[in-house]
This record gives C-alpha cells, structure tokens and sequence, in this order.
C-alpha cells in the first residue's frame, strides 16, 4: 500500500515526501486518522530513500522491514483530512542491509511527529541465518 503522495527532494544525505489527507485517502475515518499512522509514512519514506539509493546504483528493489522505533513522538489528536504532511527521513547508520533513520512529520512549519526508525532490507529467511 503506497500512502504517499510525492517525493519533493531527494540526495545522498536525506529523502522528503508529501501526503495530503483526502476524505477518499487510506485509514481515514470520520475526517481524521490516527497519529499511529505518521510510522508508516516516515516507514515509507525511508523506503523511498533506500529504493532510489538501489536505483540509482542499478541495483534492483528490495523487500524492507521496519524492525524497530526509538524516541517515537506522535501528536495526541492525530491529523486531519486536508492536512498537508511533510515527512523526512535522514540515514543516521547502516550498512547495505540493516540501517537507521531520523525521521520526522511536519505540518504547516510543524514538527507533528518524529522518531528514529530501524530498517531491515532483504529476506527474513537471510536475517535468520545471521
């Protein structure tokens, strides 16, 4: 399931994506979605960076897991149909198949949400065998 809506910018140091919130969009219930979902987009958009680092070296896609979350910061009242998000994420350190980053939602000039995500890139079955 694919929630964001665009990349704005994108370099080797960090990766921003937008999300509009649409009465039609994903989770929203009575006009509003819960603040729990702003993970899945600083998810997604640590994917967005991590595919086109792969992209752009020629190497294909490929499978991610978000295996862990540190400092998570969510708002209590969620966000809103025609809200407007700007979600961020910046690599702190990793390696070709695990790695870390600072991510953040913003709304309006905002920080609404923040966390530092941890990533698995591949397999499950190879993660085992580690």
């Amino acid at each position: 399931m694919l929630l964001l809506d665009e990349v704005v910018a994108w370099d080797e140091t960090r990766v921003e994506c937008r999300v509009v919130l649409r009465d039609d969009s994903p989770f929203v219930d009575a006009g509003r979605v819960a603040s729990t979902l702003a993970i899945e987009y600083m998810a997604q958009c640590i994917a967005v960076f991590v595919g086109l680092e792969a992209y752009q070296r020629g190497e294909p896609v490929r499978l991610g897991y978000l295996v862990g979350a540190r400092e998570v910061w969510l708002p209590a009242d969620g966000f809103r149909v025609g809200d407007v998000l700007t979600v961020q994420a910046a690599p702190i350190w990793g390696g070709k198949t695990i790695g870390s980053f600072q991510c953040a939602v913003d709304r309006g000039g905002d920080v609404v949400a923040r966390g530092a995500l941890n990533v698995y890139r591949g397999e499950l079955r190879e993660l085992a065998r580690s």
